[in-house]
């Protein structure tokens, strides 16, 4: 270690222990060396400064300026993409639930919204103007017309503290393992699925009612209704778990008749849900282009979420009024 500078001195003459002090400024050292070593971008960032390109499909590491792979000779994204790709890469890993947390973290960030608009009464008990306008459901409405959108974005919206905490705890719980058996692509395509199930059970069972819905309970269904499919697919072995997200899905159901919520979207998500387990799990053989199909059943389905979160936004920005009235 180095000589110690003249406080430490000073400091332990007067009697108080430096030990810890001395470490400090060895660690405080130590780091400011390796900096003035390997420069201010830290060992995991060091692949900003990487000119090669890996290739995603074949993992070939090719030269930055190459435009096609030259092991498998599909085509490289720009040095530029590249880089974001790999920042994307760090930040959610590949075995990560990106598709739940990221369903999870918009509708937190809408209930944010709803609470700075709407204060410390919207959101403990959801002020229905606001929530209208972030995208709640009214059946009655033209959903068929212009508010196409809140079929799918009144699953992103919540009325209430207690409302968006419970769905939020079932979705950390369910969520992550079926993405984990299906993987991101096809895990949207099933939020999706689960989302329109309990939007159209929801415009048949209400049309005609002023009654207004909201929350992700549909696509927590969907998850259970995709579990009891999957595990019933499996066979004896997981009677087990198929019986725990039975007595779960019937738990909603009685919950929604004591508590007057919308059994019919926990109904039509269940069930939808289904149908992406049973084409996974089916015994039949699978055709070729299936893949093929996922992949595009995907693409559709991120366009339609890009485009929901656009409607909200032109919601927000049209109603803003209203939004500003509720804060009043």
């Amino acid at each position: 270690m180095p000589e110690d500078p003249f406080y430490l001195k000073l400091l332990e003459r007067l009697g108080f222990n430096t030990t810890k002090m001395r470490w400090r400024l060895y660690r405080i050292e130590q780091k400011a060396q390796q900096v003035a070593r390997a420069g201010p971008i830290p060992a995991s960032m060091q692949w900003v400064k990487y000119a090669h390109k890996t290739c995603t499909k074949c993992g070939a590491l090719n030269d930055g300026a190459a435009k096609t792979c030259t092991r498998c000779e599909r085509r490289l994204p720009s040095m530029l993409v590249n880089r974001i790709m790999r920042t994307i890469g760090v930040i959610v890993p590949a075995n990560a639930p990106a598709v739940t947390y990221g369903f999870l973290g918009v509708t937190i960030t809408l209930f944010l919204i709803q609470a700075a608009f709407g204060g410390i009464q919207s959101a403990l008990k959801g002020d229905e103007a606001t929530v209208l306008v972030l995208g709640a459901l009214a059946p009655g409405h033209n959903v068929l017309g212009g508010d196409w959108w809140r079929m799918f974005a009144f699953g992103l919206s919540h009325f209430g503290i207690a409302h968006i905490v419970f769905n939020s705890m079932a979705l950390t719980q369910l969520g992550p393992l079926a993405e984990d058996q299906l993987g991101r692509k096809r895990m949207l395509v099933l939020l999706t699925v689960s989302q329109l199930g309990a939007a159209l059970a929801t415009v048949y069972w209400y049309s005609g009612t002023v009654s207004m819905t909201a929350g992700a309970s549909g696509v927590v269904c969907g998850l259970l209704g995709f579990g009891i499919e999957l595990f019933y697919q499996m066979g004896e072995r997981f009677n087990a778990y198929r019986r725990q997200l039975v007595q779960w899905a019937v738990f909603i159901v009685l919950f929604g008749l004591f508590m007057g919520a919308n059994n019919a979207a926990h109904i039509g998500g269940g069930i939808a849900g289904m149908i992406p387990a049973w084409i996974i799990g089916s015994k039949r053989r699978h055709h070729p282009i299936e893949e093929t199909l996922w992949e595009w059943a995907f693409w559709i389905c991120a366009i339609l979420w890009a485009a929901v979160l656009v409607n909200i936004g032109i919601s927000m920005v049209g109603n803003m009024d209203v939004l500003l009235g509720a804060v009043e």
